[in-house]
């Protein structure tokens, strides 16, 4: 706590205040820390459900940046706010363009 003292133009006496701050972190936690969609052949979609949880005290802004082709998230295009403390699930959409082994990166950012 941190107390202050405000003089106001045109006021005799000065306004007492106590300036309080709370730290929390900003963390989001996954349900997952990877995905196997299995065997997915080309031009069909496989999803797998992800949750996303904010540890922090404060609400987040999220997105899903910088996707790869094969790779989609549902709702929203993968954006949105997280409440604090609170969990919202998106899906993850697997799409691939050939028919190769893939290992892609989902990227999130928050802010």
């Amino acid at each position: 706590a941190l107390p202050l003292r405000i003089h106001v133009p045109d006021q005799a006496l000065p306004v007492y205040y106590t300036l309080r701050a709370r730290l929390t972190r900003g963390d989001v936690r996954f349900s997952s820390p990877s995905f196997d969609f299995g065997p997915c052949y080309v031009n069909e979609a496989r999803s797998a459900p992800l949750v996303l949880t904010n540890e922090s005290l404060l609400p987040q802004k999220f997105g899903f940046v910088h996707l790869p082709a094969e790779l989609d998230v549902q709702p929203n295009d993968g954006f949105g706010i997280l409440m604090p403390k609170a969990s919202i699930t998106v899906d993850v959409i697997f799409k691939p363009s050939s028919s190769v082994m893939s290992d892609v990166i989902l990227q999130m950012r928050t802010s």
